[in-house]
């Protein structure tokens, strides 16, 4: 591996030491790691491909109860719309 991307991923906040400059990027991926709290869980140190799917996982999820709170107030303001035409023909 490049020593020149090893410095960039270590300026990211990562830690390389386990990195093995002899070897390619592919097999040093599981290598790299970073200190942040979604990194570790459960007392186990994940690499980085478990880190970044924990990232997703967690967007996605975000992502879903967005979607589903915005469709419940579209519904709510649609019904209300509705209710409105139908006090308003009554009349």
């Amino acid at each position: 591996m490049n020593k020149n991307i090893i410095h960039k991923i270590n300026a990211l906040g990562a830690n390389t030491d386990a990195v093995n400059i002899s070897e390619n990027f592919a097999e040093n991926w599981k290598n790299i790691r970073f200190n942040n709290h979604l990194y570790h869980k459960d007392w186990q140190l994940y690499g980085i491909d478990e880190f970044l799917l924990c990232v997703l996982q967690i967007l996605i999820s975000r992502t879903q109860q967005f979607t589903a709170q915005t469709m419940k107030y579209i519904s709510r303001k649609l019904k209300a719309k509705e209710n409105w035409r139908i006090s308003w023909t009554d009349s």
